[in-house]
Order: structure tokens, then sequence, then C-alpha cells
């Protein structure tokens, strides 16, 4: 999920620690969203570099999950990104073809929706 690494990004800005627990993943449900915040910082500081280390960690499925956001701080705001970890390459190109997968299902579902209604 998306919210997942935008926790890991506020929590290096010192917007907010990452969860430790589900109890805590729980709770935050009911704290703002801190995509605004996180971007608001990332603009105003004028990053320029987004450095995610262990890669390797995540899996593609979650990755793949939040490659829109990272194409909107590459677009948007200028941000190179780097990941880096074991097989970060291999590990990104099967995300990015995932992430096609998905935009395609959504894209499709969409559709379908216009036309049953």
């Amino acid at each position: 999920m998306k919210v997942n690494w935008i926790w890991g990004i506020a929590s290096y800005l010192g917007l907010t620690p990452e969860p430790k627990s589900i109890a805590e993943v729980l709770e935050m449900r009911r704290r703002p969203d801190l995509t605004l915040p996180v971007n608001y910082i990332l603009e105003t500081t004028q990053t320029r570099l987004l450095l995610i280390d262990d890669i390797n960690r995540a899996t593609a499925q979650r990755l793949a999950n939040v490659l829109p956001y990272f194409d909107y701080l590459r677009d948007k705001l200028g941000i190179s990104l780097v990941f880096c970890g074991t097989g970060a390459s291999r590990l990104l190109h099967r995300a990015r073809i995932l992430a096609r997968d998905l935009t395609r299902v959504s894209e499709e579902n969409r559709a379908r929706l216009q036309q049953a209604g």
C-alpha cells in the first residue's frame, strides 16, 4: 500500500514515526493521510534525490502499488529515485509489469462500469 511507503518517508522527514505494530496501524487509520505534508516538504525543500534502500525487502506487488506515487514525485516534483538492494533492477522491472497490468485491469473495469451504467 502507498500509505506504508508514505509513513516511511514521513518518518524520515520527522513528521511522524512509522507504526511498529498492527495496533498502531489501526490507530493511524484514524489520522490524516500524510501524503500532502510529505509532498509539501519534498517540494519546498527542493528535494532532488530520494534513495530507497533495502528494496529487496519489498515484494514486486507492494512496489507496483506505489509506483504511481514515485512517478508523481519524479514527473511533478523533479525528484530522482534510486532503488538500492540485492536484485533492485529485476524487482523494479517486475513491479513495472505488474503496475501496467493493474492499470490495464482498472481501465477495463472502468469501461465495463460505464457500459453497464
